[in-house]
């Protein structure tokens, strides 16, 4: 048995909140660099360039490159292994193959690797985006990972989980920030579990 998981909203908390109140107590323009986030999310995710080169070009060309290094502090601060999800995770049975599928850029997936390592080594596979590539939802991302249509599959983006879909992987949505939001993450979980055990 396969279980592939994404990482952020799924077994990550994920909060920007504390790297826009840095943002906007540097008085940098907000708009302006959330646009510009925005526009190269895909080339960070795919490993083209890193979060740290995003924003120091951003800050050199507005005169803000004092703050390059609080800036990405906050950033890769932002991401943290839920802790619900890790009691859960280390609840599968030692038989099933646990993976990591996710879009991630690399200082974030460095963070990740240096902070939390309990959390990264309770996946014996990892499939991230920024070291094969290519991201969600592309056919490329699945079919490039052995054994993929043997995998189950949790994502909290639906558009991720209709590319796997059509391509046979047993997908199921589940969205962190909901589930705890309306209080269904144990009832969520319980049925993941049983899915898992009798899939």
């Amino acid at each position: 048995m396969y279980i592939a998981f994404d990482l952020g909203n799924v077994l990550l908390d994920v909060d920007f909140s504390e790297f826009w109140k840095e943002v906007e107590y540097k008085n940098i323009d907000t708009f302006l660099f959330e646009k510009t986030l925005e526009y190269n999310e895909r080339f960070e995710f795919t490993g083209l360039v890193d979060i740290n080169q995003i924003i120091e070009n951003y800050m050199i060309v507005n005169n803000n490159n004092n703050y390059i290094g609080s800036l990405i502090k906050k950033w890769c601060e932002s991401i943290k292994p839920n802790e619900t999800m890790l009691y859960f995770l280390k609840e599968i049975p030692y038989y099933v193959k646990i993976a990591y599928w996710s879009n991630i850029g690399k200082y974030h997936l460095d963070y990740l690797n240096n902070t939390y390592p309990e959390f990264m080594k309770l996946a014996q596979l990892k499939h991230m985006s920024c070291e094969i590539g290519v991201a969600k939802p592309s056919t490329l991302f699945y079919t490039s990972f052995p054994l993929y249509k043997e995998f189950l599959y949790i994502d909290d983006r639906i558009e991720n989980i209709n590319a796997a879909t059509e391509l046979g992987i047993n997908s199921y949505h589940f969205d962190l920030k909901e589930e705890i939001k309306n209080k269904t993450i144990n009832k969520s979980l319980n049925y993941l579990l049983d899915k898992i055990l009798h899939d």
